[in-house]
């Protein structure tokens, strides 16, 4: 989807910038230039909402697939941010479930790791992981609170601490999986995960020991390495 979005975008932005400017050199007049260069930003603007919206209409479609096969009947509100970033994630806006993929996303995925972002984010609204989320933030804070209050008791708050933030990490693991299975049913291909973290593999570091150790307690992810290790079991069973 990126590389087809890219060039049509490219193709247009090529053309009519030549003709404004074959207009201005060619001595067709001012008027003519100005002509192609209203056309230019036309393009691209038509564009951009052509974009969006076809975008939109795909996911929506898929999201409606999604909550079919598994009776998820909360409503699903679908965003596509502008934004550099290549993200995506969950979360909830009063009593709407809300589903968020960036500009910079779509453009980075082909169709399949579009569908494996959307089912995993999907994955984390069925699982509750929200919810679940935010009782992990309470068990941090209170082993934070009991740590500086009763300073003999900090093995046991580092160990709490380290339980949720495993906790956290494992819900990565569960969307990876359940997304995985609800494509598979779907009759979508999962090789969208794979392919997905092997393209953001490439820029991530080999973690050092001193920051894997801050990491088992921090992190909120697990490695993207992890990650499609697991994912490649899955697609094996």
């Amino acid at each position: 989807m990126g590389r087809l979005t890219l060039a049509a975008k490219l193709i247009a932005l090529v053309t009519f910038a030549f003709l404004a400017g074959y207009s201005l050199l060619e001595g067709l007049g001012f008027k003519a230039f100005l002509f192609w260069l209203f056309m230019l930003f036309l393009s691209q603007t038509l564009f951009y909402l052509g974009f969006k919206f076809s975008v939109l209409i795909f996911v929506k479609r898929l999201v409606k697939e999604l909550q079919e096969i598994t009776g998820f009947e909360r409503e699903i509100k679908v965003l596509l941010i502008d934004s550099p970033e290549v993200n995506a994630f969950a979360t909830k806006e009063k009593d709407k479930e809300l589903l968020a993929l960036t500009t910079a996303l779509v453009l980075f995925c082909n169709l399949n790791e579009l569908r494996f972002a959307v089912a995993h984010e999907f994955s984390h609204l069925y699982r509750r992981h929200l919810e679940k989320a935010e009782n992990n933030f309470k068990l941090k804070l209170g082993a934070l609170v009991t740590s500086l209050v009763f300073p003999p008791l900090i093995p046991v708050s580092l160990a709490l601490w380290a339980f949720a933030s495993v906790r956290q990490r494992n819900f990565e693991h569960e969307a990876d999986e359940f997304a995985c299975k609800l494509l598979k049913k779907l009759n979508y291909s999962c090789e969208g995960g794979k392919s997905f973290l092997k393209k953001v593999m490439k820029f991530e570091k080999e973690p050092g020991l001193l920051e894997r150790i801050v990491n088992f307690f921090t992190a909120t992810h697990p490695s993207l390495k992890e990650r499609f290790e697991k994912i490649s079991k899955i697609e094996k069973n």
